[in-house]
């Protein structure tokens, strides 16, 4: 019995030693049995690492794929971000009027991603070409709203933080009409017919200046 008892503690610690079976020894029979468990559980060992290797295998393998799919998604990301930022930058050009007057001709929907665009190109423009005037030319915008003038007015705003005079030019009556029905006013905003009468009204401040 002390060698049974010392071959299960060994079977317990993970030694696992067949039972000698004699002939004539009276405990053959729990030998055998003890035989029978050692084999069965060496052999579920060994399917359990079996398995395990495979499935290691296949966790590595989907770490790939998903790694793969991860990197294919973040350069589509990065190739819709650059198409975006073209679109963007074709959407809202900067012309340079005069030696210190650019335009800015806007078209279609101000919303708040466009409008913090449009802020970004124009302060980087005035600040890179040193203009102290900036026309935002409105005639390719067909509706205004509360949340579009409030845009402009942050944008010139901004503008005027870095000394340069920003008018609006070319609003639509559609949208000026829109604006008087919601009570929107322009107090602090300056504005003109045109983009012609924009330009006049910058190049004869800046001629008084002078």
């Amino acid at each position: 019995m002390a060698v049974l008892e010392e071959i299960l503690a060994d079977a317990a610690g993970g030694n696992f030693h067949e039972v000698e079976v004699g002939p004539d020894d009276e405990l053959a029979a729990v030998e055998l049995g003890v035989n029978t468990v050692l084999a069965d559980l060496r052999r579920q060992i060994a399917e359990t690492g079996a398995l395990n290797r495979e499935l290691d295998l296949k966790i590595a393998e989907r770490t790939r794929e998903l790694q793969a799919k991860l990197e294919q998604i973040t350069n589509q990301h990065d190739l819709i971000q650059r198409q975006r930022d073209a679109i963007l930058e074709l959407s809202t050009p900067v012309m340079q009027l005069w030696t210190d007057i650019i335009a800015m001709p806007v078209i279609g929907i101000i919303d708040g991603t466009r409008a913090d665009a449009i802020m970004e190109r124009l302060l980087t423009a005035i600040s890179n070409r040193r203009a102290r005037h900036a026309i935002l030319d409105l005639t390719g915008v067909e509706s205004l709203d509360t949340a579009s003038a409030a845009h402009f007015a942050r944008i010139i705003a901004a503008a005027g933080l870095i000394g340069a005079r920003c008018v609006l030019t070319g609003i639509q009556s559609s949208a000026a009409l829109a604006l008087t029905d919601l009570g929107v006013e322009f107090e602090n905003i300056e504005t003109h017919r045109d983009l012609q009468s924009g330009l006049r009204a910058c190049l004869l401040e800046g001629r008084g200046a002078s």
